[in-house]
């Protein structure tokens, strides 16, 4: 599931940004795939706690995410310190959530199993900071390169959508309350950038057979986001 998060744009839809975003919008982007990524596993963590490898897979997300985002935030702080700051602290408070080992985090989620006010707090930090990449680099804003604001809309479409048929209360629950479109809304924007971004490379055989792949693999994604209300566990 989180394997078809991390692959879906990889190898298609990323070729077509070489050269094309500034190295900021890049970071912005792949923090924003790695922590979607990590919320999905932390979803997945709370959904079965019994399946010692998600707890393996949120570890090693984490990994993941420590060895990147450092280069987003200094960026960021190079642009607004308090932003930067504010950035750095969800981050310690959601890694330090998961992982524990000290007074104020206690054990971590990691070890002790689902609990209720630490996968919020867990979830709140992960999606301020997630709110915040957005705002800084408006990663989905129409001037972003379109390859940049489709891999993002897709990957934020299938993180909710993971979200939503996951959660642990047996609905789908924010701890933060945003702005975030709906499932729905997630479809239709990734079919308009789709279409878009096809439509903008129809004379390039190469890009148009890598778009083709991305296409084929949303249209049986699509059909799983929008039936999450039918289901009781993920279906990707």
């Amino acid at each position: 599931m989180t394997t078809m998060l991390r692959n879906l744009f990889t190898a298609a839809l990323l070729a077509l940004l070489a050269g094309g975003a500034h190295a900021d919008i890049q970071l912005a982007r792949e923090a924003t795939m790695n922590l979607q990524l990590l919320l999905s596993e932390v979803v997945m963590l709370s959904y079965d706690e019994s399946a010692e490898e998600y707890r393996t897979r949120t570890r090693d997300q984490i990994a993941v995410v420590d060895g990147q985002l450092p280069k987003l935030l200094a960026d960021a702080a190079g642009r607004d310190a308090a932003v930067g700051a504010a950035m750095a602290e969800h981050w310690r408070v959601a890694k330090g959530s998961l992982l524990g080992g000290s007074k104020e985090f206690g054990q971590g989620l990691i070890k002790t199993g689902y609990d209720a006010k630490v996968h919020a707090d867990v979830d709140n930090a992960l999606q301020r900071l997630l709110a915040e990449i957005d705002r800084q680099y408006k990663l989905r804003d129409s001037s972003t390169p379109l390859a940049v604001r489709t891999h993002v809309l897709a990957t934020r479409a299938i993180g909710s959508y993971i979200k939503a048929a996951g959660s642990p209360f047996g609905s789908y629950s924010d701890s933060f309350n945003t702005d975030e479109d709906s499932l729905d809304e997630y479809v239709l924007k990734v079919d308009a950038a789709l279409a878009e971004l096809r439509k903008a490379n129809q004379k390039d055989a190469a890009a148009n057979e890598r778009l083709s792949r991305v296409n084929a693999k949303w249209q049986f994604i699509r059909v799983a986001i929008l039936n999450a209300s039918k289901q009781s566990t993920p279906f990707i």
